[in-house]
């Protein structure tokens, strides 16, 4: 939220629900802690966007998500 503050993670600002993007980053999240692999390795990472998620923004998301995950892992980020 601190580096991209337009792109809103939560419906209606409740900070609760999560919006398309919240959901988004969560399942990149999960991915990348059950697997061990960064989110960017799926296939057809584009296909599925939620609607209002650009390509740009879910890049973002997937490269956010394995930054931390990787991090609160100890795992190399390449």
């Amino acid at each position: 939220m601190a580096e991209r503050p337009s792109l809103a993670l939560y419906v209606n600002g409740d900070n609760k629900h999560p919006s398309p993007a919240g959901s988004y980053l969560a399942a990149c999240t999960f991915f990348a802690a059950f697997s061990g692999r960064p989110p960017e390795e799926t296939a057809a990472v584009e296909s599925f966007l939620p609607d209002g998620l650009t390509a740009a923004d879910a890049r973002f998301l997937r490269a956010t998500a394995w930054r931390i995950v990787a991090g609160y892992y100890g795992w190399p980020l390449e």
